[in-house]
């Protein structure tokens, strides 16, 4: 049952909302192999919006931004719901300075997949602080450490420094520098140094409050 629960959770996220809901009506009575050959016909009905997507992505990956937003278009065109396209599309946007249509189309994403992931988060994390909404883009962060892998050093410890940055702007010095610290465990020598020097002056900053709060 497990596998045909993953099944279909593949079959909802690929494909539109009125194919997905012709198969969840007969899904007691579907088996696997039942599923798996419903996925390939689909597959091959709506392989077009993945390759939309794959030319979109290279367009992207070439700062070509409006040919970029116009196949990722295309690719939504074919499938509304694609949750790869919606994030590309405001990936493009937030890259043109779009931060309004940035917005829409990455909260059109997460309403698709309100789980979300790492790049999902840390780009609305992004257009909040660009916005001056601190407290939407510390909200966005703290569900990108939730996503992101410790695995991938770089990334995780750029999350933790945005995180110990928006503390550090709200004035909560203790909470910043916990973010710092663990930052130090995935930062490689040179910039372990920089977060070292800026621990520092948080240190600094952190004494002279608890001496001003004793007098």
């Amino acid at each position: 049952f497990h596998n045909k629960l993953l099944l279909l959770y593949l079959l909802r996220y690929s494909f539109p909302d009125h194919e997905f809901e012709k198969i969840r009506i007969k899904f007691d009575e579907m088996t696997i192999p039942d599923l798996m050959n419903a996925y390939q016909t689909l597959k091959k009905l709506y392989k077009c919006d993945q390759n939309w997507f794959a030319i979109g992505t290279k367009f992207y990956k070439s700062n070509k931004m409006d040919d970029a937003i116009t196949v990722f278009q295309e690719a939504l065109r074919h499938n509304h719901n694609y949750y790869n396209a919606l994030r590309g599309i405001g990936g493009a946007y937030f890259a043109k300075g779009d931060l309004k249509k940035t917005e829409e189309y990455l909260l059109r994403a997460l309403k698709e997949f309100p789980q979300g992931d790492k790049d999902l988060f840390t780009g609305l994390g992004e257009v909040t602080i660009k916005q001056k909404r601190m407290g939407d883009a510390l909200y966005y962060y703290q569900n990108a450490l939730k996503s992101a892998s410790p695995f991938y050093k770089e990334d995780y410890c750029r999350i933790l420094l945005r995180l110990g940055w928006l503390h550090a702007e709200h004035e909560q010095w203790e909470q910043s520098l916990k973010y710092q610290k663990q930052a130090v465990a995935f930062a490689d020598s040179q910039k372990r140094e920089e977060i070292e020097k800026v621990m520092s002056q948080m240190e600094q900053k952190i004494q002279t409050k608890t001496l001003c709060a004793q007098l």
